[in-house]
This record gives C-alpha cells, sequence and structure tokens, in this order.
C-alpha cells in the first residue's frame, strides 16, 4: 500500500459586505454537480478549471470536494531506444490535476491539500468570483497565529524580504499574477537558482504602499517562496510569515498515483483537529 505526504494549508475566505459567501456558492456548486457531476469549466488563465467531487454535509455544515486544473499540455511519451511521441488527447480531453479539500461553512474556514501541480488557493478563489458572476469576490487568505496576524493587520510595513528557490518548470509560471510574475521573470532571466528581493523605506514618516499586503499573500501561494519576512514599524524584529502560517501535514493512502479519496478527506479532518487551538484563536472560537 502506496502511501504520500502533502502538505495542509488553512485559509479563510471572506467577501465584500453584502455578497453572496464562498459556502452558499458552494452549496449552489453542489446542487449542480448533483445533476452534471461536475461544476462548469472557467478559463483562468492559460488552463480551465473545473469543481468536482463536491459534496454537501452535514446539512451544508461542511463541503468535501476536488479542485481541478484540466490541461491541455501533455507530455511526450519516451521508450527506452530513444524515440519520442506526445500524447493525442481529443479536443474535449485533458490532464487532470487536482486539490483535495474541507470546507467549514459557519467560519468559512478552507483546509487544502497542497498539490502544486494542480492549483492554489487563489484560483480556487477566482473560480469562485467567476461562478458567482458579479455577486460575489472571494479572496482566501492564510490563517496566521494570531499575534503576527494583528501586527500585520494594524502595521505599516517598513521592509519585505522574500526568497525564491527556481522552479522545476519556469514555464508553469507564465500565468502568476503581477507581483510572483515580476519576480520569476527576474529568476528566468538571471539564470540563477536562488533569487532573493528585499524592499524597503528609510523614512521615519512613511510606509511601503499597502498593495504589498496583496502581494504577501501571493508569494504565500507560490510553492518556490522560501522566505516571507515583514518589518513593520515600532516592531523590532521581522515577523517570519511562513513560521507564522498554521499549517500541517498528512501521509494519504494511494490508488495509483491519486490519492484515495477516503483516505484523504479523513486525513485533512485530523489535520484541522491537530490544529484546533490556533484556528479557535484566528476564528475567536470560544
Amino acid at each position: 500500500m502506496a502511501i504520500k505526504k502533502y502538505k495542509v494549508r488553512f485559509f479563510g475566505a471572506t467577501v465584500g459586505t453584502g455578497q453572496t459567501k464562498a459556502s452558499e456558492l458552494l452549496e449552489n456548486l453542489s446542487i449542480i454537480i448533483t445533476t452534471n457531476k461536475v461544476g462548469p469549466s472557467i478559463l483562468l488563465g492559460e488552463h480551465k478549471y473545473q469543481m468536482r467531487e463536491l459534496t454537501s454535509l452535514n446539512n451544508g455544515k461542511t463541503y468535501k470536494g476536488a479542485f481541478a486544473k484540466l490541461r491541455d499540455d501533455a507530455p511526450h511519451i519516451a521508450d527506452e531506444a530513444g524515440s519520442e511521441k506526445p500524447i493525442s488527447l481529443n479536443a474535449d480531453e485533458h490532464l487532470i490535476e487536482k486539490n483535495y479539500f474541507l470546507y467549514f461553512a459557519e467560519h468559512e474556514l478552507l483546509v487544502y491539500q497542497t498539490n502544486f501541480s494542480a492549483s492554489d488557493c487563489s484560483k480556487l478563489g477566482q473560480y469562485l468570483t467567476n461562478f458567482a458572476a458579479g455577486k460575489s469576490t472571494v479572496v482566501f487568505s492564510d490563517v496566521l497565529r494570531p499575534e503576527a496576524l494583528k501586527k500585520l493587520l494594524n502595521g505599516q510595513i517598513k521592509s519585505l524580504e522574500v526568497a525564491f528557490a527556481k522552479p522545476k518548470k519556469l514555464a508553469n509560471y507564465a500565468n502568476e499574477s503581477n507581483w510572483s510574475k515580476n519576480v520569476m521573470d527576474l529568476l528566468k532571466g538571471s539564470g540563477a537558482g536562488r533569487i532573493v528581493v528585499k524592499v524597503s523605506t528609510r523614512s521615519t514618516t512613511q510606509a511601503l504602499s499597502g498593495e504589498l499586503k496583496s502581494a504577501i499573500q501571493e508569494f504565500f501561494d507560490n510553492e518556490c517562496t522560501r522566505t516571507l519576512k515583514v518589518k513593520l514599524a515600532d516592531v523590532e524584529r521581522p515577523i517570519d510569515l511562513i513560521a507564522e502560517a498554521v499549517r500541517d501535514e498528512i501521509e494519504v493512502v494511494m490508488d495509483g498515483i491519486y490519492p484515495n479519496p477516503v483516505s484523504i478527506y479523513a486525513e485533512l479532518d485530523k489535520a484541522k483537529d491537530r490544529q484546533k487551538e490556533d484556528l479557535n484563536d484566528y476564528f475567536q472560537i470560544t
């Protein structure tokens, strides 16, 4: 029986005032999937994404499902003699990569299996936003330990340091959002295996742009991020945000190259239980 380890991340979902909650969008999707088996295919960048296997549990208190990336960039088949040939896909066929997740509606909590061949939570937010058709803008933010979160939300950023390692396939990052794409382009052009970017201000009266807070979430979502530190005004030491994010690791039974669904959903739930104290603090659950 093959076992594989996966990282697990925890996110809180937010929408604009009066907008449809992410849990309500998932409920609508689950109804569609009951009839159509899958959710709508939505083009985000160069690839299509689709909700699959979405099920409402406990009268809508919990959802389980798989967020799928549908790829057209099929690799070649090779033999040991040296010949190669492309994998032939029909017009309606794709390669598929999945991220499995649990969603808890009461606190809009997403428990998300990382699989960087597939997608990240920012794409899931874009998918739900597109599905909402103007009724909601869904943003997922990493669950941070309470003290770090308080400082980040209330503080003025004086410096940001981020370090990236070169990914195995730079081409996979062609559709990264602005901040990550700019750094990846610089890494690609330099030929280096690692790049460190630091922006700061020496001004005693001005902080860096508030837009950097959106960049921070982008950098969180990038699997190549190795360092992410923020120095705030009136805080003596930089905050190591990667260390302060609530995360876990699970061991999952595999069916071939894919996780066994029963196993991965059970392990995601256990991961949530292990991080109960930090999650309760973040969502102010007493």
